[in-house]
């Protein structure tokens, strides 16, 4: 058992107790699915089957009965009544036949003997509807009282029929009610036997868990109890290789390692002192040189200062000068916006003037064309002779208007050509202006790029000097901190000294063999001579310092 895994033992028993479960389910479910086929079985045969057959017979016995008084009816002289009670007997016909319709349509085993006595009723139903019932229905009143006889005897058949079915479905009902009787006797034993053995199961595990788990838990308590009452004598048994085995493993070495962790510290309380009066002479000599390193700070930010002061000018001097580049930009771009509109303009006056040349052409057309005309009607008055003199005179009139005209046009038109030309010629000095002014208003940005950037620089530089400036402030505040913490860390040396006293004496309270006090003492012995003889190789007392700190250190990454 020591060395049988737990979580095995507890997975071993756990899967115990499901099978059990299991078992008891699985036979639960047996029993239920075997009921529920007998129930189903006995809903088919003795009730079903059963209430058809009887309601086939009821619904048949009806039918005879309606019929007897139908032909009494008939005899007595009632014919109304007989043929009232006539179609009676249809519709209870009709009745009986539904309902064995719905017997014949319940499904069964066609080889059992249950299927024997369906067929029997069957054929006696069918004999007693077919020879008897039919034929009756439509035959005259004296024949049905001569037939009575006959379909009594069919009637008997049927009633033998039906009781023999009857008695068969109450002896299949009795013996399936015996079945599941037997059954549940069966499944209850076999019930009552596993709930046993689970419950013998139960008691050995808890008997298993109480000597494997519980009594070396209780055991585990009490050792953690005595190491904290600080005695690490007492001995840690083997418990196995299972996981309470493994606990007390760890807890002995744990035990161990305290044991190792006491005497350290009580090796290390003894260094303490001696590391106390190096840490004193170490304050004395980082005192002086915190004051020397503040002095020299302080020239340091006097010097920064004055840099600032000059950066500081320096960046408002190129801040003026970037407005006023951006200015001198501004003023080019309203320039060269001003020449755009003019040359735009200089466009449109040269437009205008070649619609005022076509204009002139237009004219000069019609001068030319009033000009024929009245050259014409001239020789039209000459033909005229006399009559025509006074035409003729106006003729002339008009052609002298037209020749007038077309001068008049054609100095017009070469006055508008040549202000055409100047115009053109004044449009391209404008773009070229135009693009001069451009070429100035890149320049002027570019410069004022540039001065953006020096500006901008200048402003960066300016931080940055008082970054620093800030930073040799803060390095003088901290300066000034070490020196009073220096004066701390004196104060500190001595209440240190009583500290490991009182580690000392509080060390003394753990109880320990003496076999591993010696060795773990001669081992911290060896360690302090090192150490004193590092301490006399070495003048400067901050590496003596830093060395016993770092065998502490070590020590403590140890345990």
């Amino acid at each position: 058992m020591k060395h049988l895994s737990i979580k095995w033992s507890l997975t071993a028993a756990l899967a115990l107790l499901v099978l059990m479960i299991g078992l008891i389910s699985g036979l639960g479910f047996y029993s239920s699915h075997s009921s529920s086929q007998a129930l189903e079985e006995l809903a088919a045969t003795n009730v079903r089957l059963v209430n058809l057959a009887n309601r086939t017979q009821v619904h048949a016995l009806r039918a005879q009965t309606f019929l007897d008084r139908s032909a009494s009816f008939s005899t007595q002289g009632n014919p109304e009544k007989g043929q009232e009670s006539l179609a009676m007997a249809t519709e209870a016909v009709a009745e009986a036949e539904e309902r064995f319709d719905e017997f014949r349509a319940v499904p069964i085993n066609p080889d059992g003997a249950l299927a024997s006595h369906r067929d029997a009723i069957i054929s006696a139903y069918d004999a007693f509807v077919t020879e008897g019932i039919s034929p009756l229905l439509e035959a005259a009143p004296f024949q049905i009282q001569r037939r009575q006889e006959e379909l009594g005897a069919l009637s008997a058949e049927l009633d033998l029929a039906m009781s023999g079915f009857i008695s068969y479905t109450e002896e299949r009902g009795a013996s399936v009610l015996q079945r599941l009787n037997r059954l549940a006797t069966t499944i209850g034993g076999i019930a009552i036997t596993l709930l046993v053995i689970s419950l013998v199961a139960v008691v050995v595990i808890r008997w298993a868990m109480m000597r494997s788990v519980v009594r070396p838990l209780r055991r585990a308590s009490e050792h953690f109890a005595r190491i904290a009452d600080g005695d690490l004598t007492d001995r840690i048994e083997d418990r196995g290789r299972n996981e309470i085995g493994q606990l007390y493993s760890g807890l002995s070495a744990m035990q161990e390692k305290l044991k190792q962790l006491v005497m350290a510290l009580r090796g290390s309380s003894e260094r303490v002192f001696s590391g106390a009066g190096d840490i004193s002479v170490g304050s004395q000599d980082l005192s002086s040189r915190t004051e020397q390193q503040a002095s020299a700070l302080q020239q340091t930010a006097s010097s920064m200062e004055e840099m600032s002061t000059t950066v500081s000018k320096n960046a408002e001097t190129a801040q003026e000068a970037d407005q006023l580049s951006v200015a001198a930009s501004q003023s080019a771009e309203s320039g060269g916006e001003e020449v755009e509109r003019t040359v735009q303009l200089m466009r449109e006056i040269a437009a205008s003037a070649s619609q005022v040349n076509n204009i002139i052409g237009v004219i000069d057309s019609i001068a030319f064309q009033t000009n024929i005309l009245a050259l014409n009607a001239s020789v039209e008055a000459a033909r005229a002779g006399e009559q025509g003199r006074g035409f003729a005179v106006v003729a002339s009139e008009v052609r002298s208007l037209a020749t007038r005209s077309a001068d008049s046009a054609k100095e017009i038109r070469h006055l508008i050509e040549q202000t055409t030309t100047k115009i053109n010629g004044g449009a391209e000095q404008a773009e070229r202006s135009g693009q001069t002014i451009h070429q100035t208003v890149d320049a002027i940005r570019q410069v004022t790029t540039l001065m953006g950037e020096i500006s901008t620089a200048t402003r960066e530089q300016n931080s940055g000097i008082e970054q620093i400036n800030a930073a040799l402030t803060e390095m003088d505040s901290v300066t000034q901190q070490n020196a009073a913490l220096v004066q701390q860390t004196s104060m500190a040396a001595s209440s240190l000294e009583g500290q490991a006293r009182e580690l000392a004496d509080l060390m003394a309270t753990f109880r320990i063999d003496e076999n591993t006090a010696s060795a773990v003492a001669m081992t911290h012995k060896g360690a302090s001579q090192q150490q004193q003889v590092g301490g006399r190789s070495d003048l400067a007392p901050r590496p003596h310092v830093t060395q016993s700190k770092k065998e502490a250190a070590d020590e403590w990454d140890e345990f």
